[in-house]
């Protein structure tokens, strides 16, 4: 008896999964908005690396693929992409002149240019939280604006170095800031 209420067990079990496979709406094949984006990626690097020779194709590419939501987005989103890499680097050199300026080791007008670059990362680290916000907002040329002041304080805090004939610590970091931010122009651009 246990035998045969289990083999009927089964057998409506099966049926069900049959009957509910054959009488299913299809699975909808993936809409546009989550097919991967990156010819989009690829596209924008390209338009974006020839119209401003400050922007390396390959830099441009490997910097949003590398964030999970840059293959699903749209233009905006990759301006909005573009703005968190320019605030998480602005964040870490932010983090690294606060750990630097701890050390006794460094000279009079080392430390001065060490302070002079902490002040424009603070005020870049707010002003990007600003182009962020205009980017969502739609208002481009806010977020234009913005961006402009984040490219002069990084390089205000490059200068600074050179002013006093010292080598900067931050070249690299401050490289990256501006070709970022080269990017998020450009692509604030094309949203225009």
């Amino acid at each position: 008896m246990m035998r045969s209420t289990l083999s009927l067990l089964i057998s409506l079990s099966f049926s069900l999964l049959l009957l509910h496979g054959t009488t299913a709406t299809p699975t909808p094949s993936p809409s546009p908005i989550l097919r991967p984006k990156t010819d989009l990626i690829k596209e924008t690097c390209k338009t974006s690396a020839k119209a401003d020779s400050n922007i390396a194709y390959k830099f441009c590419v490997t910097s949003l693929q590398v964030v999970p939501k840059s293959h699903t987005t749209n233009l905006q989103g990759l301006g909005l992409i573009t703005t968190m890499l320019i605030k998480n680097n602005l964040t870490h050199t932010h983090s690294r002149i606060r750990n630097l300026l701890k050390k006794p080791k460094f000279s009079k007008d080392m430390r001065s240019c060490l302070k002079v670059c902490l002040e424009c990362y603070d005020e870049a680290i707010y002003t990007i939280k600003e182009v962020n916000s205009a980017i969502m907002g739609k208002r481009y040329n806010d977020a234009n604006n913005g961006a402009t002041t984040v490219m002069t304080l990084a390089t205000t805090c490059e200068d600074v170095f050179s002013e006093v004939e010292m080598k900067s610590l931050f070249t690299k970091n401050n490289d990256d800031v501006f070709q970022l931010v080269e990017m998020d122009f450009q692509i604030i651009n094309m949203l225009r």
